[in-house]
């Protein structure tokens, strides 16, 4: 008979404990989880959190994904539309909203720093990454943020900066040039113009002669 097996991920401020038992129809061994009966998550300064492979699967969905985006500064939320968990920027920190299916409950949220987002992502991860937890997860795979994702992230100012300073600095090299020259031109301008007229009345009066 399969014993139930408990598995410890830890970090300075989160700590996740997942059980479970192996799924003997995949033929996995007893140090494996293949079915999980309970997850328990501590974060400092909140309260436990407990719940079944659904939620977490939704921690880890909205979690994951939005560590990810924060890494190359796009600050947007994430979760499942009507889903249990949506993560989003609050300031400076992390709002993790909490929803629960049943009547009458309030939502539960927990804010977060960086320090404290980043070791609840190490203890998400380490999960995730366990070979000895045989688990679909269901999450997207990771690929690199397209430009128009990371242009959205930015501030208007510094997309149109760099393209701002140069219209300006060409702006400013051609009054410049404009300023300074005039009279200069101004004088070419008449001693060409001069000498065409002259050229032309010559030939003019070469023809009638």
């Amino acid at each position: 008979m399969p014993l139930n097996q408990s598995f410890l991920y830890s970090q300075t401020s989160a700590k996740l404990i997942v059980e479970g038992l192996p799924d003997l129809s995949l033929n996995q061994t007893n140090n494996n989880i293949g079915i999980i009966s309970t997850w328990k998550l501590n974060l400092t300064g909140s309260s436990e959190l407990e719940g079944k492979l659904i939620h977490l699967k939704s921690l880890m969905r909205a979690v994951l994904p939005y560590a990810r985006f924060c890494v190359s500064n796009v600050r947007k939320q994430f979760g499942e539309t009507n889903g249990s968990v949506t993560i989003s920027p609050f300031n400076n920190h992390h709002k993790i909203c909490l929803t629960s299916s049943q009547e009458g409950v309030k939502p539960l949220e927990i804010v977060l720093d960086d320090a404290e987002l980043s070791d609840l992502v190490r203890c998400l991860d380490s999960l995730k990454e366990d070979k000895r937890v045989v688990v679909d997860w269901g999450l997207p795979q990771d690929k690199p943020l397209d430009k128009s994702q990371q242009i959205r992230s930015r501030p208007i100012s510094s997309i149109l900066g760099i393209p701002l300073i140069g219209f300006c600095v060409a702006l400013a090299v051609t009054s410049a040039f404009f300023a300074g020259a005039p009279k200069n031109l101004e004088d070419s301008t008449k001693t060409v113009n001069t000498s065409l007229s002259k050229k032309t009345r010559e030939l003019i009066d070469s023809r009638f002669q």
